[in-house]
């Protein structure tokens, strides 16, 4: 991972096969243009903090895939880091059977 400071406040982590697609060399840098006065004033700053199932998306497709595969890589990047992540669980409802 190769960490980029935007500001003060924020950073933008690179991960190294990221690098590697855009051809990136240890020496180049970085930059991040940001429309506002300062980064993360829209959705992206925004993060709700939640890895998401995939149980919106139909199953077996492209969406749901990546979801699930999201969530165990993100789990296990947590776990290897030592990073704290809160598994609260998911309930779900069901109004009316189609």
């Amino acid at each position: 991972m190769v960490t980029v400071t935007v500001s003060s406040k924020f950073q933008v982590v690179i991960p190294e096969d990221v690098r590697s697609k855009l051809k990136l060399q240890p020496e180049q840098k970085v930059v991040v243009i940001e429309k506002e006065t300062s980064a993360g004033q829209h959705a992206s700053g925004r993060n709700s903090g939640v890895l998401h199932a995939g149980v919106y998306y139909k199953a077996g497709t492209l969406k749901a895939r990546l979801c699930i595969e999201g969530n165990r890589r993100t789990r296990e990047y947590c776990q290897m880091k030592g990073i704290p992540l809160r598994d609260n669980g998911k309930v779900i409802g069901v109004e009316r059977i189609a």
